[in-house]
């Protein structure tokens, strides 16, 4: 082994710098441009999901608001027993309102949530199609926000107009 002349050693000295900067070319700056063009991305979606995030965050007091409102309409204000009863007239005013004829109410068992109360009546009645079909809407109306969950018609007699009808009304209410 002899001593590298000094034009050998310039050679490798060029050699070994082409190959480092090959080396950091390829490992360093590529490597760097797919992991920015990856970064960009992720930037990008982050962005357009801030943007829908503050469009949620403008709402937030209209959707406060009505959450209130909601809040405040299904709320239970009184005890058990007194909002069966309350219910139960309630039901019997929109039977008068629409001229229907009840025969039957009886309060089933309250069904009790981690965070709710679910009341439920069963019905029975007895009118024209046309008196029931009002009578189930002004329950379901805003006025009541009562629910027909289940319900049944028959009918009275061979001759007559009237229906015979059973249906379970419930609502619930948020505790406090």
């Amino acid at each position: 082994m002899h001593a590298f002349s000094n034009r050998e050693k310039n050679i490798f000295f060029v050699c070994l710098i082409i190959l480092f900067a090959y080396g950091g070319y390829r490992f360093g700056y590529q490597a760097f441009q797919e992991n920015a063009a990856s970064y960009q991305q992720r930037i990008a979606q982050a962005e357009k999901e801030l943007r829908q995030y503050k469009g949620i965050a403008r709402q937030e007091k209209d959707v406060l608001r009505k959450i209130a409102a909601y809040k405040d309409t299904f709320q239970q204000k009184g005890s058990d027993e007194q909002e069966m009863t309350k219910m139960l007239s309630e039901v019997e005013a929109a039977a008068q309102n629409t001229s229907m004829k009840i025969i039957n109410m009886e309060p089933s068992r309250t069904k009790k949530g981690d965070f709710y109360n679910y009341f439920s009546i069963n019905v029975q009645a007895q009118g024209s199609l046309k008196k029931i079909m009002e009578f189930l809407y002004a329950l379901e109306s805003q006025a009541y926000r009562f629910r027909i969950d289940e319900m049944r018609l028959e009918k009275y007699s061979l001759r007559a107009d009237e229906l015979k009808c059973q249906f379970v009304v419930s609502r619930f209410f948020i505790l406090k």
